[in-house]
């Protein structure tokens, strides 16, 4: 029976009949027999083994590991709305804020000190001086927490060269700032390493795997290994640096290492290895890093996380982009800067990839607006970052608006939008009506008692008042879908807007009205979108989209995404056959990476 982490969702956490939306902290025992968690396990020692933690704030749920079959009876007791598989996300500037057009606000102190972000994260060195407050002004008057802690008041990549002794120079990627001044060291092949004695065959230890080096081999040499490594195993080996090959993580991100390292890609291993074959003596050497400009700034990373939504095909994921590829970024003294927890070193910044550092850049983004306009609700805003945003090149991303949504962020023109996508609870209640959701397991997600679903007929998102627009279309179906939309002026108080449009190949678009006139601030304007076309099948990705401009400098920009889904699809409540319909395995090592990225195996 096989056992595994699983997050769950429902109205009483883990406290049996406690009213929806309420969070129960200290209460001791943490659960009880009458509680879900306590319905699938017999004995509540059991149980209590078995939960790893319970939420009650944004929502009632708890995650606890269960087999299978437990996570199967726990689906079907009264008050779960659902049950989905838990997935470990591991945490994860120079210039990031000059690459996205925003080197200086413009609201000036009162308005850009007057904005408090909640920080939800696992761990923080508040120490580094990148939360040094000095020259700072006091906390807002409505803040309510304080300070604990004590004595603490983009376009850029890594290349790390690798120099043959026949004169070749191989550009990999690495952040690597051991200096070899030059020096040559012998080079070698894993393969040519091998440690039989420990059962390893050349094909084994060419990849470098753990233990499969001989050190009498590999001593004071550099070493070419057949895949991403953590460099650790060539230190265990007495080896001086390592020439690492991958195809994936030679692309566009770099990693630090305990030792002279560089990634480079398969087609220059073969060069490398061909130096080695026909060389008596191979040597090669390692220099340090350099900051290149990438010319393919601005991309996004390949490793960032693709559409469709798994979960709603018709709303548009992701929404927008941000830098998230090596930034500098307060490293704690206590952790190495490698991926190697035996290294000795220590920093004060590293060079780090991954959400945790998009994230910020995103959240600060939306902070300045919020210091703007005070009154904009989460949905204005995220209206505002998404219809401003800088638009991506199509011909870098194979996955069009699935790589980079509505674009790069640009928080100077997110402040003046002109035109927002306001959306409210009751928009959000009539959406998970559609989804799936019955006036139960509303009540559950709400916390009200007053929210009710006035008809569970499933239906499609298209209606929901967001800055996309996403047709999914099942195979072999035609294109046809109807979209709803209301924008509220914020921009000026008399202006007429005219919608143009790109037009995805074989789609039509027409938009009624065409014209949106406004004589006020805050005035809404309800307009339709249809679209149509021939029958599509196992069709990618195609788009283009809406543009409404008021010929003073707004365009209020909306991507609009046609793709082909299988017939049947489901969607609405999350369930943990949903998530795993799609798989994505990815050729590398099988360990944590600290930048975030999960070797995949």
């Amino acid at each position: 029976m096989s056992k595994r982490s699983l997050s769950f969702t429902g109205s009483h956490c883990l406290h049996g009949r406690a009213p929806p939306g309420r969070f129960f902290a200290g209460i001791e025992p943490p659960l009880d027999a009458g509680g879900h968690h306590g319905k699938v396990r017999s004995r509540s020692e059991s149980a209590k083994k078995s939960l790893v933690y319970s939420y009650g704030r944004s929502f009632n749920g708890f995650a606890a590991r269960l087999s299978d079959e437990e996570a199967e009876k726990l689906s079907d007791v009264e008050g779960v709305v659902s049950v989905i598989p838990n997935r470990i996300l591991k945490l994860h500037t120079t210039r990031s804020w000059d690459f996205v057009g925003f080197s200086k606000g413009k609201l000036g102190a009162p308005l850009e000190g007057n904005v408090v972000i909640g920080l939800l994260d696992s761990g923080i060195w508040p120490e580094s001086d990148s939360f040094n407050d000095e020259g700072m002004s006091a906390p807002p008057a409505k803040w309510k927490g304080k300070c604990v802690g004590a004595n603490f008041t983009c376009n850029k990549k890594f290349v790390a060269q690798v120099v043959l002794g026949n004169g070749q120079v191989l550009s990999g990627l690495s952040i690597n700032n051991f200096d070899l001044n030059g020096t040559t060291y012998p080079l070698i092949w894993g393969g040519n390493a091998a440690n039989f004695s420990a059962g390893a065959s050349p094909a084994i230890a060419g990849f470098c795997s753990p233990g499969a080096l001989n050190s009498y081999k590999v001593e004071r040499k550099i070493v070419l290994c057949d895949a991403m490594v953590t460099g650790s195993q060539i230190l265990i080996a007495n080896g001086v640096g390592v020439i690492m090959s991958s195809s994936f993580y030679s692309v566009d991100f770099a990693f630090s290492f305990p030792l002279p390292a560089a990634v480079i890609s398969n087609e220059d291993r073969v060069k490398v290895l061909n130096y080695i074959r026909a060389t008596e003596n191979p040597i090669a050497t390692i220099l340090v890093a350099q900051g290149w400009k990438d010319v393919m700034a601005a991309s996004v990373v390949s490793f960032s996380s693709r559409g469709p939504n798994p979960i709603t095909p018709d709303i548009l994921k992701p929404d927008i982009t941000a830098p998230g590829a090596d930034i500098l970024a307060a490293w704690s003294p206590l952790a190495p800067p490698s991926i190697d927890p035996k290294d000795t070193r220590r920093v004060n910044f590293n060079i780090i990839s991954g959400t945790s550092m998009s994230c910020p850049h995103a959240s600060a983004a939306a902070a300045y607006v919020k210091a703007g306009h005070p009154n904009w609700s989460p949905a204005a805003i995220k209206s505002a970052l998404m219809t401003t945003a800088t638009i991506m090149e199509p011909g870098k991303h194979v996955d069009l608006e699935f790589s980079y949504g509505s674009g790069q962020i640009n928080p100077e023109h997110a402040l003046n939008p002109g035109l927002v996508y306001d959306a409210s609870e009751a928009d959000y209640i009539n959406f998970l009506c559609k989804q799936g959701y019955n006036t139960t397991t509303l009540r559950m997600i709400t916390g009200s008692n007053s929210s009710v679903c006035k008809s569970t007929t499933p239906g499609r998102a298209w209606d929901l008042n967001y800055p996309t627009f996403a047709l999914a279309v099942e195979d072999g179906q035609p294109i046809q879908g109807v979209f709803t939309r209301t924008v509220t002026n914020v921009g000026n108080s008399s202006s007429t807007y005219t919608v143009s449009m790109s037009t995805p190949y074989s789609v039509s678009i027409t938009v009624e009205p065409p014209l949106l006139t406004f004589s006020k601030i805050g005035e809404m304007k309800t307009f339709t979108v249809k679209l149509f076309g021939p029958k599509i099948a196992q069709q990618p990705i195609m788009s283009g989209a809406i543009t409404w401009k008021d010929g003073n400098g707004h365009e209020v920009r909306s991507p609009v995404v046609v793709y082909n889904i299988l017939p049947g699809r489901k969607y609405g409540i999350p369930t943990s056959s949903m998530t795993a319909q799609k798989t994505v395995k990815f050729e590398g090592p099988s360990m944590h990476l600290k930048t975030g990225i999960l070797g995949r195996n």
